[in-house]
């Protein structure tokens, strides 16, 4: 349960616009971790907008989408993402690209999942 409200934290981050409150040493911090935070941090200080349940935010750039998933139920949940043509997705959170069918990205997330995605062009 602690990774995932880290990963939550963590995305929570990027959504806001760059807020950091931390009480981390990160000088601990593991490689991964570090590459992780400067990505979270890489940003233009703009806030997602999200929809009126707090629950999927928007981050609009020039080039891309940045999406911000925050499951808020008390069981998993199904979420997509419409990809257009020529554009790709990648799961920012864990530096991966994702899979789409159909044109979409289709994620379940548990109680309290959260997600990262970016929607760019190829």
């Amino acid at each position: 349960m602690r990774q995932i409200f880290y990963k939550l934290n963590n995305i929570y981050v990027r959504a806001s616009g760059g807020i950091v409150l931390s009480g981390d040493y990160v000088s601990k911090y593991s490689t991964e971790h570090i590459a992780r935070l400067q990505r979270l941090l890489n940003t233009d200080y703009n806030a997602a907008e999200f929809d009126d349940n707090s629950e999927v935010g928007v981050l609009k750039k020039s080039d891309a989408k940045e999406y911000f998933i925050f499951n808020r139920k008390s069981h998993f949940k199904k979420y997509e993402i419409v990809i257009p043509d020529g554009f790709n997705a990648r799961d920012l959170y864990d530096n991966k690209p994702l899979n789409t069918e159909n044109g979409r990205v289709v994620l379940y997330l548990t109680k309290f999942g959260s997600a990262w995605i970016e929607i760019s062009k190829k």
